[in-house]
């Protein structure tokens, strides 16, 4: 058995069936696919979008074996109860496409603490990172082709739901779990059901509507924080900031040395002083 093995013995596959009758949406999730183990679902989603597959197409995988998250970090993904899953988007250059950057960590954070009766209070870290307790539950890579006036949005999403994360001891440290919140399983299909339905209608929103409900989970305004440029390794391009607003692109601006700075999530990294 795997050292890794999570408490109450849950491994569990994934019920489609029962994952899609919760559905209430038009297009995501409605069209789905089930693996065992997978490198990334990424590439199973593109090329899904490229054989011509409807969109909202979702893929999701009970393990990865080359799993990863933003800037290429590696994202552990043993088959121990969590979500790791991906869907495409056929959009337009006349659509918004930069608020699913913010709509779709608020659908993970609704989803959350609709799952768990309000038990869990989810809180993010801009630009998309879902975290309880100063712990990562939830990160999401949403990658963006333009072709033309087309626009496929691929947006890839693990959640920590139903593994003990406290004896992973890669990841411990830093990050959390529904499981390790409230110290039992919950069901997977809900959750995911729920983030779907929960995605699908912010979808009608604007980007004043979402960045509204955005700004009531995220921890940065009003803190000071640490700013690391992307491009610089040397830790005295560091510096401290206080977090001011975001502005309509769901940019960060900041205020340092009596100026305003404006931040693209790009161009810098950010943690909390």
């Amino acid at each position: 058995p795997s050292k890794y093995s999570l408490s109450q013995n849950y491994q569990k596959m994934f019920n489609i069936a029962g994952f899609q009758k919760q559905l209430k949406t038009k297009k995501v999730g409605r069209s789905f696919l089930h693996r065992q183990q997978t490198p990334t679902t990424m590439t199973l989603s593109e090329r899904e979008y490229l054989e011509g597959a409807q969109s909202g197409t979702m893929v999701l995988a009970e393990s990865q074996t080359k799993g990863k998250g933003r800037q290429d970090r590696k994202w552990v993904s043993k088959p121990l109860g969590n979500l790791y899953f991906t869907f495409f988007l056929r959009l337009t250059t006349e659509e918004n496409f930069i608020k699913y950057n913010f709509l779709t960590p608020v659908a993970i954070a609704l989803s959350l603490e609709k799952s768990t009766n309000g038990k869990i209070k989810p809180q993010i870290k801009w630009p998309n990172d879902i975290w309880i307790n100063n712990k990562k539950i939830s990160g999401m890579l949403i990658n963006v082709d333009f072709m033309g006036k087309l626009v496929h949005a691929n947006i890839g999403i693990g959640i920590n739901v139903n593994e003990d994360v406290s004896k992973n001891k890669e990841v411990s440290s830093i990050a959390t779990s529904v499981f390790c919140c409230l110290g039992k399983v919950i069901s997977r299909e809900e959750l995911l059901a729920d983030f779907c339905n929960y995605f699908e209608e912010l979808m009608e929103m604007s980007m004043d509507e979402i960045m509204k409900i955005y700004c009531k989970y995220e921890i940065l305004l009003r803190h000071e924080i640490i700013v690391m440029p992307k491009k610089k390794e040397d830790k005295s391009s560091y510096y401290t900031a206080k977090a001011v607003k975001y502005d309509k692109n769901g940019a960060l601006v900041v205020l340092y040395n009596g100026k305003l700075i404006t931040l693209t999530n790009e161009e810098v990294s950010i943690r909390l002083k």
